[in-house]
């Protein structure tokens, strides 16, 4: 990431950090509840595929997802010295197969398919050559139970 770019990202979470009382959002929350961390989830930046409105998860370019991801928890820890970074692949994005970089409109009546199969508890229901949903949620699912089996598997600190 450019210098300047870096200063941008920078300067856009500070602005959105701080709200018009001059207080953090950390220091809007009331504390923590002794034995407990604090986990704050946020997305990473709008990428081009966002923005043409195509669909994207991890494999996109040479980039994976965890890339941006990563650059914004820098972002937000440089605001926040306490705070640990890492990453955890069970949070990545869903792989969409064949459908990656192509527009959601093309292939909106698949897509609506496929979110109908889930609904109806068919999770072995997966994109053309990519995971299943029921795959994926298993990750999140593994992260999750980390997070909340008393922290024993996260850091001390709160993590972006």
């Amino acid at each position: 990431m450019s210098s300047y770019r870096q200063r941008s990202v920078t300067f856009q979470l500070q602005y959105d950090l701080i709200n018009n009382r001059g207080l953090s959002i950390a220091q809007q929350l009331p504390p923590t509840m002794e034995g407990c961390s604090r986990l704050y989830l946020c997305r990473h930046g709008q990428t081009d595929f966002n923005r043409q409105r195509k669909l994207q998860g991890r494999g996109v370019d040479m980039h994976s997802s965890l890339t941006r991801a990563f650059q914004t928890a820098n972002a937000v820890a440089q605001l926040h010295p306490k705070i640990q970074v890492e990453s955890f692949s069970e949070i990545e994005e869903m792989n969409f197969g064949e459908l990656e970089g192509h527009s959601m409109e093309m292939y909106e009546d698949q897509i609506h398919c496929m979110f109908k199969r889930w609904e109806k508890g068919e999770f072995n229901a997966s994109w053309p050559r990519e995971q299943h949903v029921i795959d994926f949620d298993h990750a999140t699912q593994t992260y999750r139970a980390m997070a909340l089996n008393n922290n024993n598997h996260l850091p001390s600190p709160p993590s972006v």
